[in-house]
């Protein structure tokens, strides 16, 4: 580490960053006027080269060689998220493309064809998914072998895998897979009457912060980000509510779900809708963010609460039991986690089974999975 860590070598036209992007085992930067550069694992084309060799491994891959992603004639990419390994990224046109792995339909092509691994398969061969006549994207989240959506009626679509409800459609088929399964006969996820999701709140702490949904923060490393909230990352989904309330869904063997409970949800009828509950954390949410199997919230104080899987101390709570798969562990009895002294969290950002927070003086803390090097 130190000075014998040495920056990556990226071409020598990019003078700055707008945004850093990930996917399992690669990365890459969205530029300010909207390329995006990758590098890394390439097993399933999801680096969108026309080829299956990783980026970045070998000599004279990276500065000038890499080249960028061709994702088609006149278009901006305003966000870019990757999974397990599939790339999407959504547009200034507000439309989206995803290309790599589609055992699942992933992609959102209604196949399961690979993209990205041969030629005449990405830039303009590349169509836009399709989520329904006059419905553009606000905002996009990846999770490990699904991909959601949310719309500009503030409608949420999510297709790939759903063997654990994470498509939040009361069965447990993939969807994007099978013709007639995109665009207008895709449903939007029913979250209960009267019940709206929201991107997330940006916000400007303060060392005596209070509740103010219009401020707005924009963080010193990077230029500003749209949204601070993770939506979908491995099987389960969490939405934010215009009510700064939190609904989830998908997969909970580990509590991930905060119900009190091992239950997954939205695979079967009688789950979702006015049926699926709020989660209890006893405090406004201003941001939520999913894990490998555990979920973290930022409360309106910019505490932060996690529940769900903690083998690894991903929850922050001096011991590793499960948090949220029985009852009595949410609410009241859901600990925030202990940062240290007048620490007030600027950003928080939750990785496999590791987390992270950027404090308002631009330090960072990890806590979870150490092993690589990651916390």
């Amino acid at each position: 580490m130190g000075d014998y860590l040495t920056p990556i070598v990226l071409p020598t036209s990019i003078t700055a960053i707008k945004q850093i992007v990930s996917g399992a085992n690669w990365f890459g930067i969205i530029t300010p006027d909207g390329k995006l550069y990758l590098w890394g694992q390439n097993s399933s084309g999801q680096l969108g080269f026309s080829h299956l060799n990783d980026i970045g491994d070998n000599l004279n891959e990276m500065g000038n060689f890499l080249e960028p992603t061709n994702l088609g004639t006149g278009l901006k990419i305003m966000e870019s998220q990757g999974g397990a390994n599939h790339h999407c990224v959504l547009f200034d046109n507000l439309r989206i493309k995803c290309w790599g792995y589609n055992a699942y339909g992933n992609l959102g092509y209604e196949d399961n064809t690979i993209r990205g691994d041969q030629d005449s398969e990405m830039g303009d061969y590349l169509a836009f998914v399709d989520l329904g006549v006059n419905r553009f994207v606000q905002s996009l989240y990846v999770g490990y072998h699904h991909s959601c959506a949310f719309l500009n009626d503030d409608s949420l679509k999510c297709w790939g895998r759903n063997q654990e409800g994470q498509a939040g459609q009361g069965h447990g088929s993939n969807i994007g897979v099978t013709s007639s399964t995109m665009g207008d006969n895709l449903d939007p996820i029913n979250l209960g009457s009267g019940v709206s999701m929201i991107e997330c709140l940006d916000y400007s702490p303060t060392i005596n912060p209070t509740f103010d949904p219009t401020l707005t923060h924009a963080p010193s490393l990077y230029s500003e980000e749209r949204c601070s909230s993770q939506i979908a990352n491995y099987h389960h989904n969490c939405i934010l509510t215009s009510t700064f309330q939190v609904k989830c869904f998908g997969k909970g063997s580990k509590g991930q779900l905060g119900y009190g409970d091992r239950e997954t949800r939205g695979d079967g009828g009688g789950e979702m809708g006015n049926y699926l509950p709020m989660i209890n954390v006893d405090e406004n949410v201003i941001s939520i963010q999913t894990g490998y199997h555990h979920t973290c919230a930022q409360l309106s104080n910019l505490d932060v609460r996690c529940w769900g899987w903690n083998t690894r101390g991903q929850l922050g709570q001096w011991e590793l039991n499960n948090t949220g798969d029985d009852p009595g562990e949410m609410g009241s009895y859901l600990s925030s986690i202990n940062f240290g002294t007048d620490v007030v969290v600027s950003k928080l950002i939750v990785g496999s089974q590791h987390n992270l927070i950027i404090t308002d003086d631009q330090r960072i803390k990890a806590w979870g999975y150490g092993p690589n090097g990651r916390v």
